[in-house]
């Protein structure tokens, strides 16, 4: 017994140094209310960052680009399907009794400077991710 006690004692201690810890794609998970939907992927948040402290975020959501409502003709096709967007996202945060969930990813911003993130609601108890809603509804 005690020979396999110095055995793994020995294998500890020369063991190669472990690779730094690489946590750039690590996310962080907040909770989240709804201030206003900006279009089908943007929208500015209330993010609970713990300890009693919110920020204000204009965030836009990560792998999902749904169509313009800015910079179109309002009778265009793509003008309706972007409103259509809008207001499927608005009703679906709406249905949040006080919050819902954001991942982000190592704080990662985009092009306009705004956090993007995935978003998690919870509908009629069941789980389920925004970006998926909006792929499968057509708003994509």
């Amino acid at each position: 017994m005690r020979s396999l006690i110095t055995l793994l004692m020995l294998l500890v201690c020369t063991s190669t140094p472990a690779k730094e810890l690489d946590f750039s794609n690590v996310p962080y998970w907040y909770k989240a209310k709804l201030v206003r939907v900006i279009d089908g992927d943007s929208y500015v948040l209330d993010v609970d960052l713990g300890l009693g402290v919110h920020k204000e975020e204009k965030c836009r959501l990560l792998g999902v680009d749904t169509p313009e409502i800015f910079g179109v003709k309002k009778d265009s096709k793509g003008y309706e399907r972007g409103m259509a967007a809008k207001r499927y996202v608005q009703k679906v945060l709406d249905l949040q009794s006080e919050y819902f969930w954001i991942r982000t990813h190592w704080d990662r911003r985009g092009k306009y400077g705004r956090l993007l993130v995935d978003v998690y609601v919870v509908i009629m108890g069941k789980e389920y991710e925004l970006q998926k809603l909006l792929i499968t509804n057509d708003f994509e």
